[in-house]
């Protein structure tokens, strides 16, 4: 009889180890028939769950378990620390706080639901459960008849964007992947450029940009209301297909305008006296 693939990592309790952990994810997912669309995103809810409990739930010397499984009928995996984290919290207590920031739906306050949000939409259970010897095991699963392909087309933005007559108008571009180990650094510009409270249009070029958490999510929201105190506007251009979908996932889209190019974000503005 063929035995159902399976596969267990062991891994330091360390974020630098998160970009080989979602490259394995992707391949495992992939290679047991998951379609690539689908492996992207199970694999950001892993990346998620390793970031939690490397972070909360693990000190210096830890270790994380990482698990994956899969059959004919579902594809399971499952994130374990051993409890000795500052933050400690039970099995019970992290289970009422994911399910209560998925409902949360203040698209101003994005900063902290990303683990919530994703495993609401993208899995179909996501259960936490306390380990005898410390710690917590977190277990998604997604049924193979959830895992089908969407129609992709998205309908550009093209409404007009209203800014004060005295706005600078102010391109930052962002490539690669931004994670916990070098967000900072990646974020630092907007932030320094923001300091000087006046009003910008604010246009980020995500279209070199690979990969990014809810760390940055957050990061977006903060910009947003900073740039929205300042009397000016900020959009998003050149959105890839990923990044999209975690941005319209997560509500952003809501408040943030996404424009296909840089073109159409200068062209629909509109200058007003403010």
């Amino acid at each position: 009889m063929k035995k159902n693939p399976e596969a267990i990592l062991d891994l330091s309790a360390d974020l630098k180890y998160s970009q080989s952990l979602r490259h394995f994810a992707e391949r495992f997912f992939v290679s047991n028939s998951v379609s690539f669309r689908w492996a992207k995103r199970l694999t950001l809810v892993l990346d998620e769950l390793y970031m939690n409990a490397v972070s909360y739930g693990s000190s210096k010397t830890s270790r994380v378990i990482v698990r994956f499984y899969a059959d004919e009928d579902k594809v399971v995996f499952s994130v374990q620390d051993d409890g000795t984290g500052a933050k400690k919290a039970k099995a019970s207590q992290l289970q009422a706080i994911v399910e209560k920031k998925a409902q949360e739906m203040d698209h101003h306050k994005t900063s902290g639901r990303g683990l919530s949000m994703i495993t609401s939409q993208w899995t179909d259970e996501c259960l936490a459960d306390d380990v005898p010897n410390g710690g917590i095991v977190i277990t998604c699963t997604k049924f193979r008849s959830g895992l089908g392909e969407e129609d992709t087309d998205k309908t550009s933005e093209t409404s007009i964007i209203e800014i004060p007559s005295n706005a600078e108008a102010k391109s930052i571009s962002f490539k690669g992947v931004i994670a916990e180990y070098n967000i900072m650094e990646i974020t630092e510009p907007v932030f320094e450029l923001l300091k000087n409270k006046k009003p910008y249009y604010l246009i980020l070029d995500f279209s070199k940009l690979e990969y990014f958490n809810s760390l940055f999510i957050g990061t977006l929201a903060d910009w947003y209301r900073k740039v929205t105190e300042n009397k000016g506007k900020m959009v998003i251009i050149n959105a890839t297909e990923s990044t999209r979908e975690i941005i319209e996932l997560c509500g952003l889209d809501k408040i943030i305008p996404l424009y296909p190019d840089m073109d159409t974000a200068l062209k629909n503005t509109e200058k007003i006296n403010k």
